[in-house]
């Protein structure tokens, strides 16, 4: 074999090689991004509690013990992210993370009806996996009617709804984040024609090896 045809075959062996390896420390680049948007990319739930009673409610107060779920409710102590839908004249909300419990207050000298949704607070799960409703145990501490007499009022969990944030990281939209969303983010940074409308994550009207990073 003559020097120029074997300088030339080294050359094509050495740049497919290197295309080789610049694709995939690209993939690796790209499927590091996507591992990064499921680190970062978690649902955010609406947990709502309703309390279900044969009289009308002067006083209630309910502990949420979520030790045993994956997550916390946002925001701490007095702080934390509960809205009243009750209506009550005073309504009060505590959450202590540490002991995983959520403490629940409501008094209203006019009455909560029987049957009334309580109030509605955010959690954020720390895994993927959304929380089940059995994740929660709820106990009633004290309820009351209107004389200050003791009633029985049970409350449960009647919403739980968990939807992603408004990051993307599922390129082709098959419900999971895996190397194939990895691989088609990087064809279309390359310039490879691909269908899949959620490749560019960001918004920043281009894609590139890090789209599936969240921002």
């Amino acid at each position: 074999m003559s020097p120029s045809i074997t300088r030339r075959l080294f050359a094509y062996l050495s740049f497919s090689h290197f295309t080789q390896i610049c694709f995939a420390l690209a993939l690796a680049g790209s499927w590091i991004c996507v591992m990064q948007g499921i680190a970062e990319a978690q649902p955010s739930c609406e947990v709502v509690l309703s309390a279900m009673s044969s009289a009308t409610i002067g006083a209630l107060n309910v502990t949420v013990d979520y030790s045993q779920a994956a997550g916390t409710f946002d925001g701490v102590g007095t702080a934390v992210d509960c809205s009243d839908l009750s209506g009550a004249g005073l309504a009060a909300f505590f959450d202590d993370d540490a002991a995983g419990l959520l403490k629940l207050g409501w008094v209203d000298t006019s009455g909560i009806g029987p049957s009334t949704p309580l109030t509605s607070c955010r959690f954020t799960p720390t895994t993927q996996a959304s929380p089940r409703r059995t994740d929660f145990q709820l106990t009633v501490t004290n309820a009351s009617d209107l004389s200050s007499s003791p009633i029985s009022v049970n409350v449960a969990i009647t919403e739980l709804n968990c939807s992603p944030d408004d990051s993307c990281g599922d390129v082709n939209g098959d419900g999971q984040i895996t190397a194939t969303d990895a691989l088609s983010v990087l064809q279309k940074a390359v310039g490879i024609d691909t269908p899949f409308q959620c490749a560019d994550v960001r918004a920043e009207s281009r894609v590139n090896t890090c789209s599936a990073e969240p921002w």
